[in-house]
């Protein structure tokens, strides 16, 4: 009885550790963030700098790092959330698609998602980042989730949580590295404050 009293501790001892060192999260879902505004700026990628719309810029509140020539096209009549998305060009060149930086509660935990799509299913991953930041701008958290893109709007949902104290900022970011030629649609990005724990 002793004994398995101790294994069983022993057990839920190594759990918590593996926590601790290994990072965890809390699983939100999009039920828990209904009516609950949008954190990112221009998810749905439909607004332009001073309201324009220009096929060779990128919508307002997104950069490409590092530049790459004719990676990127802020297109229409392709989008999932609206009428807009962007569309990113793999190739031999890594490169990440990257919003704004939003605030963020470093007790709280956040449902994260966007729409991916290709048109070219050849297996090969990209990878959805949810980057947290401390006021001096340091990296503190990364929460990075491996997607294979299909030919039709997939939904990619995540959640991420349990943040370092110092936690001020997050931003959403996809990462595309050297691959096969295709094209990869992004559209309805968005991060979602789910609930806020009691520190």
């Amino acid at each position: 009885m002793i004994r398995t009293a101790l294994g069983l501790f022993l057990i839920l001892t190594v759990f918590m550790l593996a926590g601790c060192f290994f990072g965890s999260t809390l699983n939100v879902s999009q039920e828990d963030v209904r009516g609950k505004p949008n954190l990112v700026v221009n998810g749905d990628m439909e607004e332009g700098l001073y309201g324009i719309y220009k096929r060779e810029a990128l919508p307002e509140h997104w950069m490409v790092l590092p530049h790459v020539d004719d990676a990127t096209a802020w297109e229409e009549t392709q989008g999932q959330a609206g009428s807009r998305c962007i569309r990113l060009q793999a190739g031999p060149t890594r490169f990440s698609l990257i919003s704004d930086s939003f605030p963020i509660t470093a007790s709280a935990a956040y449902y994260n998602r966007l729409w991916l799509k290709t048109d070219h299913d050849n297996g090969e991953e990209v990878e959805v980042r949810f980057m947290v930041f401390d006021d001096a701008g340091n990296t503190l958290n990364q929460f990075t989730q491996r997607v294979e893109p299909a030919t039709d709007w997939t939904l990619v949902e995540f959640s991420t949580s349990f943040f370092k104290k110092t936690a001020r900022f997050g931003r959403i970011m996809l990462v595309i590295p050297p691959q096969t030629q295709r094209y990869i649609w992004v559209d309805g990005v968005g991060s979602y404050q789910a609930v806020t724990f009691s520190e």
